[in-house]
């Protein structure tokens, strides 16, 4: 293989970022993760050229590979939705997929400036990694430590400081038990394999712990409904009639077996719902029209008071049809919900008068049915710190509402509810996905997915969701402290080579 690799290490990085694709939901086959890798290592140990610049080619094509499977939904999203012609949404795609390689790019160049400071190949890439991903803005932040979950007690990890020590050990795991007895480098032969097993050993105290925890806390009995309505249906105001009926007649269903309350997903409310008076509108648009639904109801809709207000909200309406409290959007998604440098565009200006939605001032929880629930608004769920903010407020657990029908039956949605599977264990809280055509889903405080519906399919659930408001760990109480030290060990490194290189040159001259 070593002899093959030096006439192709291109290649090696591109089977790299196949097998990484392969690693996450709906495959999930986790262990091809550690095998890309080795293969990533294996590239830049066998290719030849200038060093940073090696790495950040295959860097970019280890991401380019990644992003061309795990992605593929970016191009009917373009196709389907804009709408614009195959060859050019093939094209957009592409451009899409290399940006999105950038943390890859990055993690190949810095992985190659630790070699050149003569740190191994593996424990070099094991300290860009992470490095990486914390630094460079992605427009959907997926990361190698959030594919591990399916093996639950590796990831439970996670709760000492995000995502970032997980990267890093699973580069070590495999890449830097191979580099270590390949190179008889013992210690880290013995750092490979302490990343291998050392995980499961602190997952399983963690899991005994929380399983303790979780069986002493009470129960919330949470309905939630999918009404399972592509988008291209949601955008015509003619079928907001028939939607609101849906969704009636679904709540309706799920409450007569006993609820606390009931969850409608992101924007299902298919009217633009006024800010001034905040109660349940009077007519066929009312949510408690016809006597189906009792509440209360958590439901999203946009909702605004003029020109230039709509927000992106969660809000609850008691069985009175009176609006409790609202949770506004905070993290808005670019060029779909706002224009990035807006102000800076002015000939934008006539064709989109507006910036986009206005934002959430802050995480945000909120009480219904005798629970209090951290709300996360569509991809809010994706940001580690973001949801560690929420939990901080000490909800007894948390709620998603999300609408990925813009996704259509791909990888997409698998793909969100894998990376909240992490926001679970990182913040101790039981976490109920409500999704408009799936995956909606229960989460438990271990990141166990407890109950679910899959995508695509119309129906209700009620789940008997733990409320933890004292569930803590680590990261909550610290936040990342991982990745400032983490970066002040890759200075010093830097630092010290330098400092040999100047001294071993002061001794030649």
């Amino acid at each position: 293989m070593i002899a093959a690799s030096r006439r192709s290490p291109l290649l090696l990085a591109l089977l790299a970022g196949a097998l990484m694709a392969l690693s996450t939901a709906p495959t999930s086959w986790v262990v091809l993760l550690f095998g890309a890798m080795i293969f990533w290592v294996e590239a830049a140990r066998s290719s030849e050229g200038a060093s940073i610049t090696r790495g950040a080619k295959l860097g970019l094509a280890v991401g380019f590979a990644f992003h061309g499977i795990a992605f593929h939904w970016v191009v009917p999203l373009f196709t389907r939705h804009v709408p614009i012609p195959l060859p050019v949404g093939i094209v957009l795609a592409i451009i899409f997929w290399l940006g999105h390689s950038l943390p890859f790019v990055v993690a190949g160049a810095l992985a190659e400036l630790l070699h050149e400071a003569r740190v191994p190949r593996s424990l070099a890439l094991a300290m860009s990694l992470p490095l990486a991903f914390d630094a460079v803005w992605s427009l959907f932040p997926f990361r190698p430590a959030e594919f591990l979950v399916p093996w639950i007690r590796y990831a439970q990890l996670a709760d000492l400081s995000g995502p970032g020590p997980l990267d890093m050990l699973i580069v070590l795991a495999g890449a830097g038990t191979l580099e270590g007895f390949r190179s008889k480098r013992w210690g880290l032969v013995v750092l490979g394999l302490a990343s291998c097993f050392g995980p499961y050993v602190y997952g399983a105290q963690r899991i005994a712990e929380l399983d303790r925890a979780r069986s002493a806390a009470p129960i919330a009995r949470v309905g939630v409904v999918q009404p399972n309505i592509p988008q291209q249906l949601k955008q015509d105001d003619r079928l907001a009639i028939p939607q609101l009926d849906t969704l009636r007649r679904l709540t309706g269903e799920v409450e007569a077996r006993g609820v606390d309350f009931t969850v409608w997903p992101e924007t299902a409310y298919p009217a633009i719902f006024s800010r001034v008076r905040l109660r349940d509108p009077v007519g066929r648009r009312g949510i408690h029209f016809g006597g189906h639904v009792r509440g209360p109801v958590l439901f999203g809709a946009l909702t605004g008071d003029g020109m230039c207000t709509n927000r992106n909200s969660a809000l609850v309406m008691d069985s009175r049809g009176t609006v409790d409290s609202i949770a506004d959007k905070v993290l808005l998604l670019p060029f779909s919900e706002e224009i990035p440098f807006y102000r800076y565009l002015p000939l934008i200006h006539r064709v989109a008068p507006c910036p986009g939605f206005v934002r959430g001032e802050g995480p945000t929880a909120l009480s219904i049915g005798g629970s209090r629930v951290g709300i996360l608004n569509c991809y809010e769920d994706l940001f580690p710190w973001y949801a560690r903010d929420l939990a901080n407020l000490h909800p007894d657990f948390l709620v998603n509402l999300t609408n990925d029908a813009w996704f259509f039956d791909t990888r997409e949605p698998h793909l969100h509810h894998m990376a909240a599977q992490m926001r679970a264990i990182e913040t101790r809280r039981d976490l109920v996905r409500v999704v408009n055509t799936g995956l909606t889903g229960h989460i438990d405080a271990l990141g166990r997915r407890v109950d679910e519906l899959p995508v695509w399919t119309e129906g209700t659930r009620v789940f008997r969701v733990r409320r933890m408001p004292d569930g803590t760990s680590r990261y909550l109480r610290e936040g990342d402290v991982f990745t400032p030290a983490l970066l002040a060990s890759f200075a010093g490194i830097l630092a010290l080579s330098m400092g040999f290189r100047l001294a071993r040159a002061a001794r030649e001259a």
